[in-house]
């Protein structure tokens, strides 16, 4: 029995983690848009926030201006992720990718927190 036990374990785990970088892909398909009120909308109480003028802990509201500026400066035209993966605990997961704008190219570290709707704790968009 406990081997049974043991293998089931083995063989289900793995696919639940496979599965939690997509917690985040509502998220992704906002900022490849450039909708600051949609990403805004899955944030923590407060959030890590760095972008370019901005590297602060911020309450949501703040966070969610200092996006709007950012994406009123830089339309964006795409998002490619580039790697995304789970992260300490068991309900972290983070993406990172290339966010394609109008003024060129930022990297983007997306990371956040929760089982089924994320709570995003960090976002940097950061200069290429």
């Amino acid at each position: 029995m406990n081997t049974f036990l043991l293998l089931a374990c083995t063989l289900i785990l793995p696919l639940d983690l496979a599965e939690r970088p997509n917690q985040l892909e509502d998220v992704v398909a906002a900022l490849s848009i450039g909708d600051a009120h949609a990403v805004s909308g899955f944030f923590d109480n407060t959030v890590e926030l760095v972008l370019p003028g901005v590297d602060d802990i911020l309450p949501k509201a703040e966070a969610k201006k200092a996006l709007e500026a950012f994406f009123v400066s830089n339309q964006a035209k795409s998002f490619e992720r580039v790697h995304g993966g789970t992260s300490t605990g068991a309900d972290g997961a983070y993406v990172i990718g290339t966010l394609s704008t109008a003024n060129g190219n930022f990297r983007v570290y997306l990371y956040g927190r929760g089982v089924g709707t994320p709570m995003v704790q960090e976002l940097r968009i950061e200069k290429s």
